[in-house]
């Protein structure tokens, strides 16, 4: 493991298998693999999974195909993304009041709407 506080994978860098820190990461090369990181920010390519614990920004020209499981997860416009996204809660109080509202609301349905 990693445990530089921030690290870089430079354009050009090309790097196929896992990558796991404990710190953060700006990737502006390309990772066939996937990235274990503490924050992560792309401004090159990705394809893999991604589980970062708390932000992931994925920057203006940036591509990422995988599925992504983080804190925060921002797209910014231009962006090209194949993703699935799934966010965890920091924050027990928002977490408990997602599972006490999925408890006492049924989802909607086709019905509902006519």
């Amino acid at each position: 493991m990693a445990t530089a506080e921030k690290s870089m994978i430079p354009k050009g860098m090309v790097i196929e298998g896992d990558v796991v820190m404990d710190g953060d990461l700006d990737l502006v090369g390309e990772i066939r693999g996937n990235v274990t990181a503490k924050n992560l920010v792309v401004t090159g390519a990705i394809k893999g999974d991604l589980n970062v614990d708390q932000r992931v920004d994925i920057e203006n020209g940036a591509m990422v195909v995988g599925s992504i499981a983080a804190g925060e997860i921002n797209v910014a416009l231009g962006a090209i993304c194949e993703i699935k996204m799934e966010k965890f809660y920091t924050n027990p109080s928002a977490a408990q009041f997602f599972s006490d509202y999925l408890k006492n609301h049924k989802p909607a349905t086709a019905d509902d709407v006519n």
